[in-house]
């Protein structure tokens, strides 16, 4: 029995290295959260305030849905690895992380557990940014779904992604995926 083509484009485009960045429960709730807040606000603010300061009714909601338009530009849309390096999709540019001084790769679900962000977003589209736990110390996540974790450690640094297939990104990144389940 052949394979749906959507697994067959998945197998194919893991092969090549390419691995997409699927929301994870906690994405999916903030992003809802976010746009349902934008948009109430949006609806509401306007008819609530007294008529001489309908104008700043108009304004709020739109200087917040500018701030959640920019915040977008920076998900994640996917994960690629070529040339020695890792390429993060985004809206409208890449983020290239070398890999030259990767020293491992594992998978851990639970790696944003107990983190503090410093900079960046904690989930409206991904969890990007700077974070700090007691566990992992300070790292940079681009992270769409946490259950999917996986650690990259450095030599100065550690980066947190969540590919569609953790062990494939292990694998492509020439690193064991079996080694890594022991480790976590």
């Amino acid at each position: 029995m052949p394979e749906p083509r959507n697994i067959v484009k998945s197998r194919r485009a893991r092969r090549a290295g390419q691995f997409g960045a699927p929301w994870g429960r906690c994405v999916k709730r903030a992003t809802a959260m976010a746009v349902i807040i934008t948009l109430g606000v949006a609806g509401v603010l306007p008819w609530v305030l007294p008529p001489k300061d309908r104008w700043a009714g108009l304004i709020a909601p739109a200087a917040i849905g500018v701030t959640l338009a920019v915040t977008a530009l920076f998900c994640v849309r996917g994960y690629t690895v070529r040339r020695r390096e890792l390429v993060i999709h985004r809206l409208l540019w890449e983020t290239r992380l070398p890999l030259g001084d990767l020293q491992s790769a594992r998978q851990d679900p639970e790696a944003l557990k107990g983190a503090v962000r410093m900079a960046g977003n904690g989930g409206f589209l991904a969890i990007t940014g700077w974070f700090y736990s007691k566990r992992l110390g300070k790292y940079r996540a681009f992270v769409t779904d946490p259950a999917r974790s996986v650690v990259l450690e450095f030599k100065n640094r550690k980066v947190v992604v969540s590919p569609e297939d953790p062990e494939g990104l292990i694998a492509a990144l020439g690193f064991d995926p079996a080694a890594s389940r022991q480790e976590s």
